[in-house]
């Protein structure tokens, strides 16, 4: 099977090139991300949490439609994600166990290690939805408001076919 090909777009730079493989990753320094596409026929999506930008999921978590295209311009079917949320975690349907993701937490240095891509359906939904290590982080608390635990958003993402 041929390495997968995969991009994102990031909040400071936009759309950025295509990777394929685990020779590089796609991703800009501490820039969040915002879209993920995956070429090559796949199910998946994206998520979002709560996290230290707000996001559409306050109070809980949010999963944008799951998606088979690789088209970055087609928002309704051709990546995860709407552009403008960060997300904090990624899935892709793929039983084999041979199609791996890690992914690289905001503020963060050390890759999460090396997970099958195993998500699968329950009925509308996916699980087995992955998140980058260290997943959460605490925002200190600001005048009146208290100290709170929100997601790590997703900086980098590695896939590669083993």
């Amino acid at each position: 099977m041929a390495q997968p090909t995969y991009r994102v777009r990031t909040r400071s730079h936009g759309w950025l090139p295509a990777v394929t493989g685990d020779a590089d990753y796609a991703g800009w320094q501490n820039s969040v991300i915002l879209g993920f596409a995956l070429a090559g026929g796949y199910e998946y999506l994206a998520g979002v949490r709560p996290n230290r930008y707000g996001s559409t999921a306050t109070g809980g978590a949010y999963y944008w439609p799951i998606v088979t295209g690789y088209n970055i311009n087609e928002p309704n079917n051709g990546y995860a994600g709407n552009c403008s949320d960060p997300i904090t975690e990624l899935g892709v349907i793929e039983s084999s166990g041979h199609l791996q993701m890690r992914l690289l937490a905001q503020d963060s240095t050390t890759w999460s290690a090396w997970r099958p891509c195993g998500g699968r359906r329950e009925g509308t939904n996916m699980v087995n939805m992955i998140q980058p290590t260290p997943t959460w982080e605490t925002i200190p608390a600001t005048g009146s408001t208290p100290a709170r635990s929100v997601y790590r958003c997703i900086v980098g993402v590695q896939m590669r076919w083993v």
